[in-house]
C-alpha cells in the first residue's frame, strides 16, 4: 500500500484549517454572507430596489401576446443579430451611454418597456433600465430569466 506523503497531509491539514477560519471568521461578522443563497431572487430585489419592475417568462410571453409592450434588447450587435424576440429594438447597453438622448426621439415615454439581456447572470438590462429611468422613462420592466430561458422555451424567436 503506498504511503501519502508529508507534504500533500501538511497541504491538506492547511486547506482544512484556512477552510475553517474563514467559515469562524464569516460566522463572528455582524452580517454573515450565506452558504448558500439564491441569488436570483437577490437579482430580482436589487432590481426593484432601482424602482424598476421584473416580470417572469411567464408574464412577459403574455405581455408579448398582448402586443402593447415594448421589447428591447439589452445585448450587443452581435447576440441581437444571431436571435431577439420578433419585434424587439436593439439598444445595446455599451452604446447606451453615447446614444441614449437620440432613444427619445423614437420611444415615447408614455412606452412601456421590457428590457431583457442574455440571462439572469447578464446585469445589461438592469443597467439600461436604470438609465432609461433617470431619463424619465417609468414604465420599465425586467425580463430577469433573458433571451437564453425565452429561447429554451420555444417562445418566438427571429434572426436577422
Amino acid at each position: 500500500m503506498a504511503r501519502i506523503s508529508i507534504p500533500w497531509l501538511e497541504m491538506g491539514f492547511l486547506c482544512l484549517l484556512a477552510a475553517g477560519l474563514a467559515y469562524g471568521g464569516n460566522l463572528l461578522r455582524p452580517e454573515p454572507l450565506p452558504l448558500w443563497a439564491d441569488y436570483f431572487q437577490k437579482k430580482i430585489a436589487d432590481t426593484r430596489a432601482k424602482g424598476l419592475g421584473t416580470v417572469s417568462l411567464a408574464e412577459a410571453k403574455r405581455l408579448y401576446d398582448a402586443k402593447g409592450y415594448l421589447f428591447i434588447d439589452a445585448r450587443g450587435p452581435e447576440e441581437f443579430a444571431a436571435g431577439h424576440l420578433p419585434g424587439a429594438r436593439s439598444i445595446p447597453f455599451e452604446t447606451a451611454y453615447a446614444g441614449l438622448d437620440s432613444v427619445q426621439d423614437y420611444i415615447p415615454k408614455s412606452q412601456t418597456l421590457v428590457i431583457y439581456c442574455s440571462n439572469a447572470a447578464c446585469p445589461k438590462s438592469r443597467d439600461l433600465g436604470e438609465q432609461l429611468k433617470f431619463l424619465g422613462y417609468s414604465g420599465i420592466l425586467i425580463m430577469n430569466e433573458g433571451y437564453d430561458a425565452w429561447a429554451a422555451k420555444g417562445l418566438p424567436t427571429e434572426a436577422k
